[in-house]
């Protein structure tokens, strides 16, 4: 694991944006240094692929009705956008009139 001055090249600083208020640039780099101080004494985290990822998911094929909320999604998905005021947009009734 590295260790040490590792952050300092890879964490920026508040500087980094330019157009921040007084108090923001002071919040933003107090949450910096508490990053770059954490990855100087712990190491960085990486990001580690997983065949078992999926698995936290499981949970939410139990409940009822999931896989049919799913399969509902991915049709509207490939049935592509709906126009503005027609009638699959509005559930199959006409358009409101406010003048009835």
């Amino acid at each position: 694991m590295l260790r040490g001055d590792y952050a300092s090249g890879t964490v920026p600083d508040a500087r980094a944006w330019g157009d921040l208020s007084g108090p923001e640039r002071a919040r933003r780099q107090a949450i910096l240094d508490d990053i770059r101080r954490r990855v100087d004494e712990n190491g960085p985290r990486f990001a580690v692929a997983s065949d078992d990822r999926a698995r936290q998911f499981i949970p939410f094929a139990a409940l009822n009705g999931y896989g049919a909320m799913l399969s509902e999604a991915f049709e509207e998905v490939d049935a592509g956008p709906v126009e503005p005021g027609s009638p699959e947009e509005d559930g199959g009734e006409p358009p409101f009139d406010p003048a009835c």
